[in-house]
């Protein structure tokens, strides 16, 4: 717990507004928090506040959301999404190389909604949230703020070619979730994140051959995500190597807020980390990047 705290307490040294971690093993779940959810109030960070989380999508959505108010307010539906890569050609042929796709995630909802003849948030409900008790996670289509007690999510402005400019951290919370869609869009917390892929790693919701398709890997191209932490994907699934074996996980980006879940690949310990900073100065990052392999390490002792 006291290396944990350390960590959190570095990532606000480091530049970011808050922090939180929460970690779960066979003995329970402890969680810690170290700055601010909300600057403006004072608010301190709490482990248990509600987080969004999604990696970008392209150049000319990023710029949009980061521009203006109206940008990030703007509502898109999942078609609107698809529509803005479907005159490109295919990055590679299909099944011989690997790249982060939002609009392939988006496309998923969509089949997720064809087939069951439910929204994708009805269908979430139904099929995973309801059944796992994760009363704290809602995809909140085109609400702008986030429900419920929530941090404030804050980031580095943008220029106009998509660099991140130096000065003050922007209050970046109000924004409609609509762009990230099934990419994305959820709403959720730390201690529904890691019961999540408690459930999912320990066998609940999948039988072990789509499990094991979830979780068979291949290689990350070096310098292909903005977050140089893992090295290998698999379907929603990355891999974090570490001296003591691999974890599986997810991590992404909105807007304001930075997350990652990690888990042993047997379901059993979990470690959700949390800042409430997208865009931030470097130090942020590396010691996001260097704390979760640290705290990783210690899920496999």
């Amino acid at each position: 717990m006291s290396e944990l705290q350390q960590l959190l307490d570095r990532l606000v040294a480091a530049g970011a507004p808050g922090a939180a971690g929460w970690v779960r093993d066979e003995r329970g779940s402890l969680g810690a928090a170290s700055g601010l959810a909300n600057r403006r109030t004072r608010q301190p960070m709490r482990p248990e506040l509600r987080t969004g989380g999604v990696p970008h999508r392209t150049t000319t959505l990023e710029q949009a959301l980061y521009a203006s108010r109206p940008g990030r307010l703007r509502a898109w539906t999942p078609r609107a999404l698809v529509a803005m890569v479907a005159d490109q050609p295919p990055t590679f042929p299909a099944g011989r190389a690997w790249a982060y796709s939002n609009t392939g995630y988006v496309l998923l909802g969509l089949v997720v909604e064809a087939a069951s003849q439910r929204t994708l948030s009805q269908e979430l409900d139904r099929s995973i949230l309801g059944p796992l008790g994760l009363r704290d996670t809602l995809l909140p289509d085109n609400a702008p703020e986030i429900p419920g007690p929530s941090a404030r999510g804050y980031s580095l402005p943008l220029s106009p070619q998509g660099e991140a400019l130096d000065g003050p951290l922007l209050d970046f919370t109000v924004q409609n979730p609509s762009w990230a869609g099934a990419a994305g869009a959820l709403v959720s917390t730390l201690p529904d994140l890691t019961s999540f892929f408690r459930a999912l790693l320990g066998g609940q919701l999948l039988p072990p051959q789509l499990l094991a398709e979830m979780a068979t890997m291949v290689e990350v191209p070096p310098g292909s995500i903005p977050l140089p932490l893992y090295h290998r994907y698999g379907l929603g699934l990355l891999e974090v190597e570490t001296p003591a074996g691999p974890l599986l996980g997810n991590a992404g980006g909105i807007p304001g807020f930075l997350s990652i879940v990690l888990s042993t690949p047997d379901g059993r310990r979990q470690l959700g980390l949390m800042i409430n900073a997208l865009l931030a100065p470097a130090p942020v990052y590396e010691a996001f990047i260097q704390g979760s392999r640290a705290l990783g390490r210690r899920l496999l002792s």
